[in-house]
């Protein structure tokens, strides 16, 4: 029996922690509803006495009828200032809810500013230089690799293509496949930087003749 009760107190779930914000406008709420339910009371016992009044009036009890409309009218005045109360509440509710929204907000941006400034230490222009600096020095040293095979007098196309040979069996051995559609041709990009160049030492020619 005593192993039953300890499980169902592990069963138990455990209260949840208000914070100052709910618990401020759950009181907002509970004090609005409270007089919402007096106002209601009022305008029902209002209603009450001004019935009455107009039975005392039946009656030809003009005194009675005057208490009655009397009461009612206290009635009707208390609504009046009640109805101001209950307007301060919801105002006051609205402030604190629409203030946690910007708390929120303001939450949400100071954290999104924090992961970006961390992200953009990793992006700085420094890295990318440096980036830079090391594929200028790939394509200088490629460029060297070929001025050093022309200056001796090789066969560019027989040493390409033994160059593929070699790459080859390097994938074949290594177990790796690729689409031949997406390894780069040595010569076609040769052709490509050269008109490139062509284009670039045309469009400054251009530009000379216009300044002329």
């Amino acid at each position: 029996m005593g192993s039953l009760l300890g499980c169902n107190k592990k069963k138990e779930e455990p209260k949840m922690k208000l914070s100052e914000e709910d618990k401020a406008i759950f009181e907002c709420k509970k004090c609005r509803d409270n007089i919402k339910s007096y106002i209601k009371r009022l305008e029902n016992n209002a209603i009450k006495q001004k019935n009455q009044a107009k039975e005392h009036l039946k009656n030809k009890n003009r005194e009675r009828a005057k208490m009655c409309l009397n009461q009612s009218k206290f009635y009707t005045t208390q609504v009046e200032s009640s109805s101001n109360q209950l307007a301060m509440i919801e105002d006051q509710i609205m402030r604190i809810e629409t203030t946690r929204s910007q708390k929120e907000t303001f939450a949400a941006l100071e954290q999104g500013n924090k992961i970006l400034k961390e992200l953009q230490k990793e992006v700085n222009i420094e890295k990318w230089e440096k980036i830079s600096e090391d594929m200028d020095d790939l394509r200088e040293n490629q460029n060297e690799i070929g001025e050093f095979l022309k200056s001796h007098n090789v066969n560019m196309d027989e040493y390409e293509d033994s160059l593929n040979k070699d790459l080859e069996n390097l994938m074949k051995s290594e177990g790796i496949i690729l689409d031949s559609s997406t390894i780069p041709d040595a010569k076609t990009n040769d052709i490509k930087v050269k008109e490139d160049k062509k284009a670039k030492k045309e469009l400054e020619k251009d530009k000379e003749m216009m300044l002329a």
